[in-house]
């Protein structure tokens, strides 16, 4: 019987932190890209994402106001 993913991100959330960091590298290991892969990848969906707002399909919003909603978040999944 395999884990759901909300299950995995359960389990890792109780792993101690040292833990999760040693999952981390070996899931940023296993899914590396080359840095010219990444230039690439990251270049088309920053073309994507200007079309998408220049188009008004999509909204900004201010660097600060995401991070903070991004770590009220995260401190949120950690409770």
């Amino acid at each position: 019987m395999s884990l759901s993913l909300t299950q995995i991100e359960h389990e890792v959330d109780l792993l101690p932190s040292e833990d999760q960091q040693t999952l981390l590298s070996h899931l940023e290991r296993r899914f590396a890209l080359s840095s010219s892969e990444l230039d690439k990848v990251w270049g088309e969906e920053a073309q994507k994402r200007f079309k998408s707002y220049k188009a008004g399909k999509s909204k900004a919003y201010p660097a600060d106001k995401v991070i903070k909603d991004l770590k009220s978040e995260l401190a949120a999944r950690r409770k």
